[in-house]
């Protein structure tokens, strides 16, 4: 599997593997977790009662429509369990933990290579390969590794075809949050579209935008059926008390402050230091909405890099991709500024 954040088995001074928001962890997530210590000693909820009605608060929808899980991945892995396809379509370049999970229930993978002069952007003509021997379809918005938000018009259609044709969806939203459509009105209202459509799945983060990997944390929105049969695919008890606490209080502060825009301001203006310095150092940066980018450069970058202690995505093995692509973090100015500094004098000696 092609995942950032191996600094275990690296010499690391700076992570641009891992893409976690620039601001930082909020100190009222730490305070919830480290009280959420005291119940050590008890159970989790079997049933998630308070975190899921504090999601579907946030969400707009009725808890039965809502499940929490240890991240994203769990919760992959849990759709792909319950949905059990036999034929999945994949547009590359995509996350590599979506071949992970269809490998696990012995899934035929059906993959789309996106093209790069389009800046690996999805259009309608890729939409094309949706027929009736497809069971189930990958969508990533924004996407991973390129950081392009995907258009609300093409979701419709992507939607409109699967009705059409009896196939399941999973929306991996990741990214969302620290994407340019976080504050945007959708044109697609997604509680809505649960309910009328039993096998869509949209997955959501929360530990990228909330700095906290290490405290997995993230929700599946679907029918009340379809959480049904994912909550069969999981632990009894899938969630410590730890995420409990901190997905409520998550919750808490999407509601109720200016986090998302302070964060995406953030954001942005990183993403769009990076884009202007690695292109100045000769790199070929596609366009993106969030907090990571994908450029094109020199093979010999990412050992390079790394020799000086820097760590980014290599992109290498991803179907889709290959030698020289890699994905790298958006983070604090200061660090921002040192990575280009570094890849500057990489490149100009070689």
């Amino acid at each position: 599997m092609r995942h950032g954040g191996d600094i275990y088995r690296n010499k690391v001074n700076m992570d641009f593997s891992v893409n976690l928001n620039p601001t930082g962890t909020p100190e009222e997530m730490l305070n919830a977790v480290r009280e959420a210590l005291k119940d050590a000693s008890l159970y989790p909820d079997i049933k998630q009662e308070k975190v899921r009605k504090a999601i579907a608060g946030y969400v707009g929808t009725s808890p039965e429509c809502v499940y929490a899980g240890n991240g994203a991945a769990e919760l992959i892995m849990a759709v792909v369990r319950a949905v059990r396809p036999e034929r999945t379509l994949i547009f590359d370049p995509a996350f590599s933990g979506y071949e992970h999970a269809l490998n696990a229930v012995g899934c035929r993978i059906i993959r789309h290579t996106l093209k790069e002069e389009n800046g690996f952007e999805l259009t309608r003509d890729d939409l094309k390969l949706f027929d009736k021997d497809t069971d189930m379809v990958f969508i990533c918005d924004p996407v991973n590794p390129t950081g392009c938000n995907i258009p609300d018009e093409i979701i419709e259609e992507i939607l409109k075809k699967a009705v059409e044709n009896d196939i399941a969806v999973c929306v991996d939203e990741s990214f969302m949050l620290l994407s340019k459509k976080a504050l945007m009105p959708r044109r697609t209202d997604y509680a809505a579209a649960i309910r009328e459509y039993g096998k869509l799945y949209i997955i959501r983060s929360l530990t990228k935008f909330f700095a906290m990997p290490g405290i997995r944390m993230g929700y599946v929105l679907s029918s009340p059926e379809g959480i049904d049969k994912i909550r069969r695919q999981l632990p009894e008890w899938n969630l410590p008390v730890t995420a409990e606490a901190a997905v409520i209080e998550g919750m808490k502060l999407l509601k109720d402050s200016d986090i998302v825009k302070n964060s995406l301001a953030v954001t942005e203006k990183g993403l769009k230091y990076l884009t202007a310095e690695l292109k100045k150092h000769g790199l070929k940066v596609f366009d993106s909405n969030t907090s990571f980018l994908l450029c094109k450069g020199p093979g010999i970058l990412y050992e390079k890099l790394l020799e000086r202690g820097v760590l980014v995505r290599d992109c290498s093995e991803d179907p889709g991709l290959g030698c020289g692509f890699y994905r790298i973090a958006v983070k604090d100015h200061e660090s921002n500024v040192k990575l280009s500094a570094i890849i500057g004098e990489i490149l100009d000696k070689n």
